[in-house]
């Protein structure tokens, strides 16, 4: 991010060049696409924000297990929510997450190396991150 107009609700966001996604390293390179990743997300959490309370939060995206989900089974559901309670309750210190970094929203560029796009901007225990991160390729993990 380049920079903010909080008035107009605007970012002004760096153009990624060559902007190659990081699952074209995906299975070849798999190694350095983690790598990547990893140094992302290190940048990202390391971004001070004088005021958390103004983003929605884990616990909040994690309140849809309250809903009715026909297609699991109650059990499932039961398990999520009871697994939702203890990572919430046992989370380290919250860090600003961008909520949604997959393979195909970090990009390359010849100016700062890889970067993150499309954030969510959601407050949570950095760990939490890994979680779409590993379910990137979901179609070639099958594979």
């Amino acid at each position: 991010m380049l920079d903010v107009d909080l008035v107009r609700c605007a970012l002004l966001l760096e153009r990624a060049v060559p902007g190659i996604t990081l699952k074209s390293l995906f299975p070849d390179n798999d190694d350095a696409a983690v790598a990547h990743a990893v140094t992302v997300m290190k940048r990202l959490h390391a971004v001070p924000v004088s005021n958390l309370t103004s983003f929605a939060c884990v616990q909040d995206w994690l309140k849809a297990l309250d809903k009715a989900h026909p297609a699991l089974s109650r059990t499932h559901i039961s398990k999520a929510r009871e697994l939702a309670q203890y990572l919430v309750a046992t989370q380290n210190r919250p860090v600003l997450l961008h909520g949604d970094l997959h393979h195909e929203n970090i990009l390359s560029s010849s100016h700062d190396g890889w970067l993150a796009i499309d954030p969510k901007g959601v407050v949570g225990e950095s760990a939490y991150e890994v979680g779409a991160f590993v379910r990137g390729p979901f179609p070639e993990l099958l594979q």
